[in-house]
């Protein structure tokens, strides 16, 4: 029988190690490795076994076929126990143990083999043995089976594994039981003839192949025990990050799309399907471009040479398509992936339209302010040059007829001039600093007054209807700016309409709420006045629609327009507190809305006080200064004419030394503000007000921002009329001769 149960032990090693080696296969594990060559080894010892066996019957103690058996024998059943012993090492490892006694524990029981094996080299079937030759096997199974049965307990102990928790250990405790049983109490045989008798002879073997059995089937439950463990581990670990992913992709401020090669839309978050205008529901399963029209879709898509695989998360700037057909500006950030065998792109979706409405908001804000230091610096000399002009023309007057033809063509260059002064103001309403004549005033007034002069300048092939708001909308406003928004529109109203048409003029109360305001950048909420112009005309085309605000941008033919009259009417909106929108398209006309925010109540006084007829005069003495020579001689001449004594000087340092002669007979000084030779205006009259306190100081300038060039001191914005400046003159003395008494 123990032939027969050398061949069951034979049998199940191998169907043990090949069971191991379907799971090593699949989990590619250490310690499964180390079991297959334990069970491979323990065939090996078997085989060994049977084989010794057989040979001791024919052969002497002393062959060298009996000692090469042997020794094989020996070196399988050591090598079973160390790989056993390894196997377990590692398990014990992978289930995360701590005990400080097991690592030693299986170190000493790997030694105590070692020392044991190489105290025995004999053939375990020989007849005469020596002592170690009896304890030899059967220690080294012993130990490594009580050793390894207790690393087992402590694995069991803490894991609460059920069946697996007590089967392996116990069979290896048994294990152990019956190998030290079988070498210590089994019956000796002293000859070969009876030696080959135990072949048949009952005995533990059945006892073996039990127990061997139970090792493996412990072995196997582990096993099951550790996967199905792992495998909830790994759930759980997916489980938690599908978790964090859903809650990452949900809350992200951005919208995320995956699509597949064909540009069908596999994934969408909500973010996207808001931006979109879809439920999130629809957008699983539509085409990409639904969403992307055009070219662009394919771009996005596309493999090989495409953007996803070349700029991996690189962002570009692409034109999308709400549901409601409003196309607006997107980035898309794209990153390509493989999904099995499938490729997927996913691309994150920034909304930019708001961005890109706040940089052109900010490039037309930069181009009005280049065009507002453009024009002040115009204005400086052409303002001296108006000053001159209107100067000499309003001195030429009195000297003439009224029948003269001189005096009608003097009269005409006077009116250009105060033309072209007007148009210098209105100029500056790029500026910001510009100072404006503001009064509370009523709109509906305004365009009441300016209704003949709009029905004459459009002509009579256009309808011109002014339908004003029965309710009174007092603005804060200067009434010739206002007038000039308004020509602006009507001219290019009747522009827009060569063949004729409908120019309609209507103004209301509106009320705007905080959703409605956030529509335009430079609204608000609140009450406002509005003025809306619209015209019947071939209306303004899209991609033009956008520039229509800035300088010098004009669709008209060159001696038609300028391209100056929207972006002077979006400055002088924007000076006013107020903001301007259009609405048109190619073939349906236009219409300006201009927003003014409404002012408390109306000025008593709707017009400026005439003035007077007649030119005050006086016999005090003036320092006149100013570095422009026909602006000096006019103003010069005008004060003499009018009884001064004038002192004239080009420079600042001329003036002082002017100064020094004449410092007490001064009573005035009439100064430039922008001054040659390193002494400005205000740095003059600075000086001489700190000799003399009582000095009265008029300070000019063509520059807008020089209002505040001096405390105290009048300033006088060119160009002026010499009547103006007579009066001015006049009440700067005049209040401080009272100031003195």
């Amino acid at each position: 029988m123990a032939l027969l149960d050398n061949a069951v032990h034979i049998a199940c090693a191998l169907v043990f190690a090949a069971v191991m080696r379907y799971f090593e296969r699949q989990e590619g594990r250490a310690y499964l490795r180390y079991w297959i060559w334990s069970w491979l080894a323990f065939a090996v010892y078997s085989v060994g076994a049977v084989a010794g066996r057989i040979l001791a019957l024919s052969l002497p103690p002393s062959s060298l076929a009996r000692f090469v058996v042997s020794v094989v024998t020996l070196a399988a059943g050591y090598l079973q126990v160390m790989w056993l012993l390894l196997g377990t090492w590692e398990f014990t490892r992978r289930a995360r143990l701590k005990g400080a006694w097991e690592v030693p524990a299986v170190v000493l029981a790997v030694a105590l083999s070692v020392v044991v094996t190489m105290l025995w080299i004999d053939d375990p079937s020989a007849g005469a043995r020596r002592y170690f030759a009896r304890v030899g096997v059967g220690a080294i199974l012993v130990c490594a089976a009580f050793v390894t049965a207790a690393v087992w307990t402590a694995v069991a102990r803490g894991s609460r594994r059920g069946l697996a928790s007590s089967l392996l250990p116990s069979s290896l405790f048994v294990y152990g039981v019956d190998q030290g049983a079988l070498y210590y109490f089994s019956p000796q045989i002293d000859q070969p003839a009876a030696a080959g008798m135990t072949m048949f002879r009952p005995g533990f073997g059945y006892v073996d192949v039990f127990i061997q059995l139970l090792i493996g089937l412990g072995m196997l439950l582990w096993m099951l025990e550790l996967a199905r463990e792992e495998r909830r581990t790994d759930w759980r670990h997916l489980a938690e990050s599908e978790q964090r992913y859903r809650t990452l992709v949900e809350s992200a401020p951005d919208g995320i799309l995956t699509v597949d090669t064909a540009g069908a839309i596999l994934f969408g978050n909500n973010t996207a399907a808001a931006m979109f205008g879809y439920e999130r529901s629809e957008l699983a399963g539509m085409r990409l471009d639904a969403l992307v029209p055009g070219e662009q879709a394919r771009v996005l898509t596309s493999g090989g040479e495409g953007w996803a695989r070349q700029m991996p998360w690189t962002a570009l700037n692409v034109t999308a398509r709400h549901r409601s057909g409003r196309a607006f500006a997107v980035e898309v950030s794209l990153t390509e992936h493989m999904s099995g065998s499938e490729r997927r792109v996913t691309g994150i979706v920034r909304d930019v339209s708001e961005r890109h409405r706040m940089e052109a908001q900010l490039l037309q804000a930069q181009k009005m302010e280049a065009v507002g230091r453009l024009t002040g610096g115009i204005a400086h000399d052409f303002n001296n040059l108006l000053t001159a002009i209107g100067g000499y023309a309003e001195m030429s007057l009195p000297q003439l007829q009224p029948g003269d033809p001189l005096h009608a063509r003097i009269l005409d260059i006077r009116h250009a001039a105060e033309r072209a002064s007007d148009l210098t103001r209105k100029l500056l309403a790029f500026s910001r600093d510009q100072p404006m004549q503001m009064r509370r005033v009523d709109l509906n007034r305004v365009l009441a007054d300016l209704s003949p002069l709009l029905k004459r300048l459009i002509g009579e092939d256009v309808k011109v209807t002014l339908a004003p708001s029965s309710r009174s909308l007092p603005i804060q406003a200067d009434e010739g700016q206002i007038d000039q928004v308004m020509l602006n529109l009507a001219v290019n109203a009747r522009d827009a309409m060569p063949t004729g048409g409908c120019l309609t003029v209507t103004t209301e109360l509106i009320g705007l709420d905080v959703v409605t305001a956030a529509r335009h950048p430079r609204a608000r909420a609140g009450t406002f006045a509005c003025v809306r112009v619209a015209d019947t005309g071939t209306g303004i085309a899209a991609g033009d629609l956008p520039h229509i605000f800035e300088p010098f941008f004009t669709t008209k033919a060159a001696d038609r327009g300028t391209g100056l009259g929207l972006a002077i009417t979006y400055g002088v909106i924007q000076q006013h507190g107020g903001w301007i929108e259009v609405e048109s398209g190619a073939s349906c006309g236009t219409t300006f809305n201009v927003f003014l925010p409404l002012a408390a109540a109306i000025d008593a006084a709707d017009k400026p006080a005439a003035a007077a007829a007649v030119l005050p005069r006086g016999s005090e003495t003036v320092l006149l200064v100013e570095d422009e020579e026909p602006v000096r001689l006019i103003l010069g001449e005008a004060l003499t004419h009018a009884g001064y004594t004038v002192l004239e000087a080009g420079t600042g340092p001329a003036a002082l030394a002017t100064w020094e002669v004449h410092a007490a007979s001064i009573d005035i000084l009439l100064c430039d503000v922008v001054m040659p030779d390193g002494i400005s205006g205000a740095d003059l009259a600075r000086r001489l007000t700190e000799a003399r306190p009582d000095l009265s100081v008029i300070l000019m300038s063509g520059y807008q921002d020089h209002v505040a060039g001096l405390p105290g001191a009048t300033f006088l914005a060119k160009p002026f009329s010499l009547e103006h400046l007579l009066a001015v003159v006049r009440q700067c003395l005049d209040a401080a001769g009272a100031n003195t008494q």
